[in-house]
This record gives C-alpha cells, structure tokens and sequence, in this order.
C-alpha cells in the first residue's frame, strides 16, 4: 500500500461473508463480517470445543482519518484493541490480502486476512512476521452447526 494512497471500507468488502473451519466435532470455529455500510464492518467469531462455547470475539473495521482500524474485542471486553492497516494488496484472479498491526500490543501484534482464488479465507494472527503465529482456515459457511 503506497503511503499516500487512501483506501475506504468497501476496499474490504471480500472480507464479508459467513465462515467456518473445518468443521470437526471437538473444535470448530466460525467468523462471520457484513458489508460495509455506517463506516463499519461488523464482524464476531466463536469458537466450540467440545459443544461448549470456548471463546468468542467482537471485532469492527472503522475509517479513522486516512486510516482504516480493526479494533478487537476479544470475550466482549471493553475497550476493544486498535489494529492499523499496514497492507493491502489485491492479486488476480480473486487474491486478497489485507494486514493490520499494532506493534505495542502483547500478542497479537499483527491480524492478516487472506482470501484466495479458491474462496477460502485463511486468518492469521502472530507476533511478528517470523514470530509465533495462529492461523484459522476458513471455508464458506455452508450449513448450521449442531
């Protein structure tokens, strides 16, 4: 991303959608954003394990000036945690990829989406780049869980 080139929400519209990892009986987790609209994308995750709630998270990206801000609300918590957008690039054929980081913050200090040609979106959160890292792949939300 050039340094003076501003981007707005709707640059993340591919990010919208319902989305689930594999859905495996012990653990799964689902993430869900909407489409742009208020200056705002909403967007909550959950996780299951074990057919208990085991996490969840709040999340919204907001224009802020020139810059478009994740804030974070990990099990609801207030205030959320800011995530600025470093990075976004849009490849061919249907590649996305957006970063955000917030370099003061213990872990995570970067959130990176990508949305591949293939329709899966893979979220990743870690440390650092080369640092400690957790990623969720994700596929379109095809059905209800149990």
């Amino acid at each position: 991303m050039a340094a003076d080139t501003k981007h707005t929400l709707e640059d993340l519209s591919w990010l919208a959608g319902d989305w689930e990892t594999a859905n495996a009986a012990e653990r799964w987790t689902d993430e869900h954003w909407t489409t742009p609209a208020g200056g705002v994308m909403l967007g909550m995750s959950r996780t299951v394990k074990a057919g208990a709630l085991s996490e969840f998270e709040y999340l919204r990206i907001v224009q802020k000036g020139d810059d478009l801000v994740y804030i974070a609300h990990p099990g609801g918590r207030a205030p959320g945690t800011e995530f600025k957008m470093t990075s976004l690039s849009d490849g061919a054929a249907g590649y996305h990829r957006v970063v955000f980081e917030n370099p003061e913050h213990d872990f995570p200090k970067r959130i990176l989406y990508v949305r591949r040609s293939d329709g899966t979106l893979v979220a990743t959160v870690d440390a650092g780049e080369g640092e400690k890292a957790v990623t969720y792949e994700y596929r379109p939300l095809r059905a209800a869980k149990p």
